[in-house]
């Protein structure tokens, strides 16, 4: 079975910093009720699912987020600007609990089940 180990590159984005800032300043306005359908009104759409653990007090977290800005951005350039947000906003400890940080525009969101109200 073939073993392979892949080194990440850097964010090149000029938008990266945009990216973390405007997903920062979501994050520090709180948790809302979950909206009974899902548009470009709410952007960019932050959806945490904690996933319990065996044997542990902190839930995995998986973060997804629906932006329409992702555009173009590569997948994971998406991710880590959803980590740096994360980490900027409630630090490393917390944000080493996300497992899976994934970027998605709205079409790609729906299309792929991670909202279910269209």
């Amino acid at each position: 079975m073939p073993y392979y180990q892949i080194i990440a590159k850097r964010p090149t984005s000029d938008k990266h910093y945009f990216f973390v800032q405007k997903i920062s300043e979501e994050l520090k306005k709180g948790l809302l009720p979950e909206p009974k359908a899902y548009s470009e009104a709410f952007v960019p759409i932050i959806i945490e699912e904690r996933n319990p653990v065996l044997n542990s007090d902190s839930p995995k977290l998986h973060i997804y987020v629906i932006w329409e800005e992702w555009k173009g951005i590569v997948e994971e350039h998406r991710a880590t600007a959803i980590i740096n947000s994360y980490t900027e906003v409630f630090g490393e400890k917390y944000s080493n609990r996300i497992s899976i940080a994934c970027g998605f525009l709205l079409d790609e969101a729906k299309e792929l089940g991670v909202i279910n109200h269209v």
